[in-house]
């Protein structure tokens, strides 16, 4: 496997096994895959707040590189995938604080699309 996309997939794939697969239950609050457990963009089983804040407020913000993926949750980890250069780059994070628990780069040469 040599291109960045196979190393990609084999990664994804590798993480997908740990996590327990398709047969896997996710938790109402995981979001284990593009767009959602289903990859419908919904979320299962919310249970919406009687009343809403006036004004959200952020609970961190972890500064990534650009990209076309979307963060994964699972328990109490993000998963994003970006790039950095001529590097992608996957890294966990503790879902709580955004604090960087891994990451692992590695060379993969991709002109962005405007």
């Amino acid at each position: 496997m040599g291109t960045g996309v196979d190393r990609i997939v084999l990664a994804l794939g590798l993480g997908w096994a740990i996590l327990g697969g398709p047969l896997a239950v996710a938790c109402a609050a995981d979001w284990p895959q593009w767009r959602g457990s289903n990859r419908d963009g919904q979320i299962v089983q919310l249970a919406l707040p009687a009343r809403w804040p006036t004004q959200l407020r952020r609970r961190w913000k972890v500064e990534v590189g650009e990209g076309h993926a979307s963060p994964v949750v699972a328990g109490d980890r993000v998963f994003v995938l970006s790039r950095e250069g001529d590097d992608e780059v996957v890294r966990g994070l503790a879902l709580a604080d955004g604090r960087e628990l891994w990451s692992q780069r590695y060379p993969a040469p991709f002109q962005m699309s405007p």
